[in-house]
């Protein structure tokens, strides 16, 4: 008999009843997000009648993002009452998970939709898998449940240092599709004192005092079946870096050397593996070119601008995963 609130969400174009979306993890997408504050395909015609439904007031929503999809910038976040404004919204990180925060305000409670415009960046390295967005969801005017699902308040929508009261909590799920190949993937870390990591193409934004990071390069088995004769080829951060297979810009504002300890090779590898290095900005693979100065004994490491391991005969199996 207490009235309750409802609310859905649907991620991409289709109907709200739909409840997952995918992308490729090897590109950028725009992303449309659409949160529904009463959507009839989930509302009985019984309960509208006995007004158990309950219209919404200054609406609080967190959306979080499952950890596979590393950058996210919103372009826009609209409703479609104009008497229901978006006071507020924000993006910020937390343990590895991007969050996405909305205030609304309105002074009749009523009924809307908000419509959320973003750009995602999945992890290029990411095998084809399911992840969840998750929605916590306050309404200041319910007086009773939420539909179709409840939380705790674990993360304090509504500010109220309260987070054993309960807020409206549904998921839906987005679907990683990520080339039948062999995955690449970088990542950096202890380049600040917090602990961040940044995973490529994002960008670290580095401590102005901080003079060391790790740079991670991951390679990940997606294919069908194993793969072998395996080179990884690549240039260290440097003011100008460019892309090595279409030359587009990298982002870098500044050039680093690379120390005298080089690249670590995991335990399972060092006997299959051969790693060179360059003084070289564009060496190609070819270790017989005597123009791509291809050396495993370098005799000044601060001019070493690029890196190439070589797995000779290793037989990459299915999955298998290694850090270099």
């Amino acid at each position: 008999t207490y009235p309750f609130s409802v609310f859905t969400m649907n991620l991409g174009e289709n109907r709200l009843y739909y409840k997952s979306w995918s992308l490729s993890t090897q590109q950028e997408k725009d992303m449309k997000i659409t949160i529904a504050s009463d959507e009839s395909d989930f509302v009985s015609v019984k309960n509208k009648l006995y007004n158990l439904i309950c219209p919404w007031q200054n609406g609080e929503y967190l959306l979080k993002m499952p950890k596979d999809i590393i950058g996210l910038t919103i372009q826009n976040v609209t409703t479609n009452q104009s008497d229901v404004k978006i006071t507020h919204y924000e993006t910020f990180e937390k343990e590895g998970n991007i969050y996405i925060k909305i205030q609304t305000k309105n002074t009749t409670p009523t009924y809307y939709q908000i419509v959320l415009n973003a750009k995602v960046t999945p992890n290029p390295a990411s095998p084809s898998q399911d992840e969840e967005v998750e929605l916590y969801a306050y309404n200041q005017n319910a007086a009773g449940d939420y539909e179709p699902g409840v939380s705790k308040d674990v993360y304090d929508v509504n500010g109220n240092s309260n987070v054993e009261e309960q807020v409206g909590y549904l998921t839906r799920k987005i679907g990683l599709i990520s080339s039948n190949s062999l995955l690449t993937g970088q990542k950096a870390t202890q380049y600040d004192n917090a602990g961040n990591i940044a995973i490529s193409p994002r960008i670290a934004k580095v401590d102005k005092n901080q003079r060391t990071a790790n740079i991670g390069i991951s390679i990940v088995n997606n294919y069908s079946s194993t793969i072998s004769g395996i080179t990884i080829l690549g240039t260290i951060p440097k003011k100008g870096n460019q892309y090595i297979l279409n030359q587009n810009d990298l982002g870098s504002t500044y050039s680093t050397t690379m120390n005298s300890t080089g690249i670590q090779v995991p335990e399972e590898l060092k006997n299959y593996t051969k790693v060179y290095y360059s003084e070289q900005e564009k060496p190609t693979k070819d270790l017989t070119n005597s123009q791509n100065g291809w050396t495993t004994t370098p005799t000044d490491w601060s001019k070493i601008k690029s890196y190439l391991i070589d797995l000779g005969d290793y037989v990459l199996p299915q999955k298998q995963s290694y850090l270099f």
